[in-house]
């Protein structure tokens, strides 16, 4: 995702929409679907 928003220009609208284990990234005329993975998949970090 970091690649994907390097390359969008700086005025461009951002967007964020998850659903069913998906994540869609909209700018401008540009969608990106990302596949993501449960939270309950990474261990739980203790804050010290």
């Amino acid at each position: 995702m970091q690649d994907i928003l390097r390359a969008i220009p700086d005025k461009a609208t951002v967007t964020l929409e998850q659903l069913d284990g998906r994540l869609t990234l909209k700018a401008g005329k540009s969608r990106f679907n990302l596949q993501t993975l449960p939270a309950e998949d990474f261990p739980l970090l203790s804050v010290a």
